[in-house]
C-alpha cells in the first residue's frame, strides 16, 4: 500500500514540477522583440507561435508517454520482486510441513 501511494506521488509531483517550468521558459524566449542584425526591428510571424505551440504540445505528449512508460517499468519490477518474496514464504512454509510430516 505505501508502495502504491508512493509511486502514485511520484507521478502526480512528475506531471506537476516538468510542465509548467517548460512552458515558462518558452514564454520567456517568445516574448522577446526580434532584432536583426542592423537593428531593424522584426515583427513576429503568426505561424511561427503556432508552430512552437504545436511544438510545445507534442514534446509534453512524448514526456507524459515517457513518464509513463518508466512508470509501467518500475512498477513491474516490484510486482516481480513482491512476487518472488511471496514464492519464497511459500516454499518456506512448505518445507516447514514437510519437516513436520517427516517428524511423525
Amino acid at each position: 500500500m505505501k508502495f502504491l501511494f508512493l509511486i502514485l506521488s511520484l507521478l502526480i509531483s512528475t506531471l506537476f514540477t516538468i510542465t509548467p517550468v517548460c512552458a515558462q521558459d518558452d514564454m520567456q524566449y517568445e516574448e522577446m522583440d526580434m532584432i536583426n542584425i542592423e537593428g531593424d526591428y522584426e515583427m513576429p510571424m503568426g505561424n511561427s507561435s503556432e508552430k512552437q505551440s504545436e511544438r510545445l504540445k507534442k514534446m509534453r505528449v512524448a514526456l507524459e508517454k515517457r513518464n509513463e512508460l518508466m512508470i509501467k517499468r518500475k512498477i513491474e519490477q516490484l510486482r516481480v520482486k513482491q512476487e518472488l518474496q511471496i514464492m519464497r514464504q511459500v516454499q518456506r512454509a512448505m518445507n516447514q510441513t514437510m519437516k513436520a510430516m517427516e517428524k511423525i
